[in-house]
């Protein structure tokens, strides 16, 4: 993660962490879904995004995103150190993706790649 990744990472996880305060889980997984994105490519952050990923599922009582989140968080921890490093996509993270699924980059993050 360069510092502009690092900038809009720190943005967006602010934004997430309000809005989880706030009561606004569908906000706070769209800014979680960008820091995700953001985060490809650093190990411990790509983490700590599926387990917030998580709680804001317990928390709404999303059981999909439940049992998505507790397989990605297990996927991420183990397979991260792996694969860091590789192309970052716009694969927001969320149960509504495949684990596979490339996307393109929203078009809110593209000044962070350049």
């Amino acid at each position: 993660m360069n510092d502009k990744q690092q900038q809009g990472y720190d943005l967006y996880y602010r934004s997430a962490k309000n809005a989880l305060r706030q009561g606004n889980y569908s906000q706070a997984m769209t800014d979680l879904g960008y820091c995700h994105i953001l985060s490809k490519n650093a190990y411990r952050k790509h983490v700590k995004i599926h387990w917030m990923m998580l709680v804001i599922g317990v928390k709404s009582g999303n059981v999909k995103e439940v049992r998505v989140q507790l397989f990605r968080c297990l996927m991420a921890f183990a397979t991260d150190p792996f694969f860091a490093g590789t192309e970052p996509n716009g694969n927001p993270g969320d149960s509504n993706y495949g684990f596979f699924d490339k996307l393109a980059i929203p078009e809110a993050l593209q000044e962070y790649f350049q």
